[in-house]
């Protein structure tokens, strides 16, 4: 922590001191409750618990830099956002990336169960851009996006490992287990790069994506 800047550095003591104690809950409206419900039919464990964590996650990054958010929009993203990976929708339309048919899929399924039009929206471009290399905090885009994003790239190959407390990554991997999640998600990538050649999936697989995920902080014993 000592090579860390010094405003990090605080931030990163008071959430490691109180984020615990003040962790944020998932929300429990209704609508949350029947994504749950909805999504846990289609993942696998390890996928579904990968999108679990990402709440967390996105949470933590929340306090650690002091962004104010909708719960249930993040929470809702978070749930949908890896919904085009599962084999009932994985081939829906081969020529779009998971992401983007994800985001129609969450959109259509929130119409469906008569959610406000504007979170249906919001969701869709959150669960879109995760893919994205890079997402600015300050692009104008809904701060859900970049939670989403610092989330899932965290979860999936370690990017920011460093500046989550181990106390924290444990507490959430023995809620959440990660047993099976590099090699499901690798899985995942691979097929991707076959069906949608094109996509943001296939072109990170074919640079390099394995070694981020196979190396992940967060799978080592001191985040587990």
């Amino acid at each position: 922590m000592k090579s860390l800047p010094g405003t990090l550095r605080a931030r990163l003591r008071r959430v490691d001191s109180s984020a615990l104690a003040r962790e944020s809950a998932p929300p429990d409206s209704a609508l949350a409750r029947d994504a749950e419900r909805f999504v846990a039919e289609h993942y696998t464990t390890s996928l579904y618990n990968h999108c679990l964590r990402c709440w967390y996650f996105g949470d933590f990054f929340a306090q650690l830099e002091g962004h104010r958010y909708d719960p249930e929009l993040l929470y809702i993203s978070s749930l949908f956002h890896d919904i085009a990976l599962t084999r009932q929708f994985r081939d829906q339309r081969p020529y779009a990336c998971f992401a983007v048919e994800g985001a129609d899929l969450a959109k259509a399924w929130l119409a469906r169960n008569n959610a406000d039009d504007a979170l249906a929206a919001n969701v869709a471009e959150v669960i879109a851009a995760h893919m994205d290399v890079h997402v600015p905090v300050g692009s104008g885009a809904e701060i859900e996006t970049y939670l989403l994003h610092e989330a899932a790239h965290l979860d999936v190959a370690g990017t920011r490992a460093s500046q989550v407390p181990s106390s924290y990554t444990r507490l959430v991997a023995g809620r959440h287990p990660r047993t099976g999640f590099a090699r499901a998600f690798s899985d995942a990538m691979k097929y991707e790069s076959l069906q949608r050649k094109a996509s943001r999936a296939a072109v990170l697989w074919k640079v390099g994506m394995a070694i981020p995920i196979n190396t992940n902080p967060l799978d080592s014993a001191a985040h587990r």
